[in-house]
């Protein structure tokens, strides 16, 4: 059975092969990584932590202790993202303070966030889900203006461009996330970036006190990539649906992750990836823009809006489509037909039941949210679609519309 994963990085033998015949010299690897990262996103300093939501985590904790007013313990977030957002901001002792998003773009409802009482926030953190960068320019604007940090995560548009500069390097600190399902992934890892002095000295002793990971940690992950790399092909990947305890596909509120060192032994994979992104960020947009054009007709689906000059990079394609029941029967049907459609995150922010208790925002606020999970539709665009899989998915689609 043919089945497509709902995203991913292709990690195919030359990458394996790369891997072992450099693996005897992970520390220089790793900091020609760091240079590579400086040098194409065009950063002053980096570093790399253990996961994308450990970033966050270290990030909100040294922005915490450079802000000159303690008052400030608010972090803004958008209704609609990752769930692991909150869970760093509260893992740090912080508040959050979400705002709406605008449907049509799946970025703040600019109103919205102007119309924020910013005395009590630290820092607004941007989304850039499945590639598509946030308006990055009028955040900064809206955040300078107020004197809050910007925290520009693109752990999903690492190679994404805005106003000709790259996602994740808008504001005082970027993130990126090296994790499974990313634009590259090593299973686990993230990075952080900043073109501030004060910011890199705080994140240089907070990474420097964390404990390097294990031995049997790091065993453990390598296996891991193994049976990753192994798994992600379409004929194999049709196995992971019945393994339940891999828990693909679920999005889960948990505080409960590691937060530690990077291993370097899984840096000079991703460094071999990093030198690839270009291209493989062409094919995931490739995929894309074939299916926007073949399904942009169509008037039960709408498309996010983009601007001239955003280059996406497509970690998925997402389409809200008019009727969620028609949805949620795409879903059904184009996964019986092995491609990997997703509903993405199943709810807003302030529905998430773990926080809601906590959250002192207006209930409405979340409403632009609440339409998007209950309309969206994301389909898969990594480099093992291949024609073939794109035609199922507009054959599909067009007979459940139609």
């Amino acid at each position: 059975m043919n089945y497509i994963a709902p995203a991913g990085t292709p990690i195919r033998f030359r990458d394996i092969f790369y891997w072992l015949k450099t693996i005897s010299r992970p520390h220089d690897t790793l900091d020609e990584f760091k240079q590579a990262i400086q040098s194409k996103f065009e950063i002053k300093h980096c570093f790399f932590i253990s996961s994308g939501r450990a970033a966050i985590y270290s990030t909100l904790r040294c922005l915490a202790r450079l802000a000159e007013n303690n008052d400030r313990q608010e972090v803004v977030i958008p209704s609609y993202t990752c769930y692991s957002i909150p869970a760093a901001i509260y893992r740090a002792g912080l508040k959050v303070r979400v705002c709406d998003i605008s449907p049509e773009t799946l970025s703040y409802d600019l109103e919205c966030l102007e119309s924020l009482d910013f005395n009590k926030v630290l820092a607004v953190v941007t989304a850039n889900l499945y590639g598509i960068p946030n308006d990055l320019s009028a955040i900064l604007r809206i955040t300078s203006q107020h004197g809050v940090y910007l925290i520009d995560d693109a752990a999903q548009s690492m190679g994404a461009i805005s106003a000709g500069q790259y996602a994740g390097t808008f504001g005082n600190v970027g993130i990126y996330s090296l994790d499974k399902g990313k634009n590259i992934t090593s299973i686990q890892g993230g990075i952080i970036v900043t073109n501030s002095d004060d910011i890199a000295h705080e994140l240089s002793n907070e990474i420097d006190a964390l404990a390097p990971q294990s031995t049997l940690g790091l065993l453990s992950e390598i296996t891991k990539l193994f049976v990753y790399a192994m798994l992600l092909p379409p004929k194999m990947y049709w196995i992971t649906r019945y393994i339940p305890f891999l828990n693909l596909g679920t999005t889960v509120y948990t505080m409960d992750y590691p937060v530690r060192k990077y291993s370097s032994t899984l840096g000079v994979l991703a460094f071999w990836l990093f030198t690839q992104i270009d291209e493989i960020n062409a094919s995931r947009r490739e995929n894309a823009n074939w299916l926007y054009e073949h399904l942009r007709d169509m008037h039960s689906i709408k498309f996010i809006h983009t601007s001239a000059d955003v280059i996406p990079v497509y970690l998925r394609l997402p389409l809200l489509i008019q009727d969620p029941h028609m949805r949620d029967l795409l879903i059904k049907k184009l996964n019986e037909s092995g491609i990997g459609a997703t509903a993405s995150y199943p709810k807003s922010i302030v529905d998430i039941p773990d926080i809601q208790d906590l959250l002192n925002n207006d209930n409405q606020i979340g409403n632009g949210a609440r339409y998007v999970a209950e309309h969206i539709l994301t389909l898969p665009t990594h480099p093992y679609v291949t024609d073939k899989h794109l035609k199922i998915t507009i054959d599909i689609i067009k007979q459940v519309i139609n």
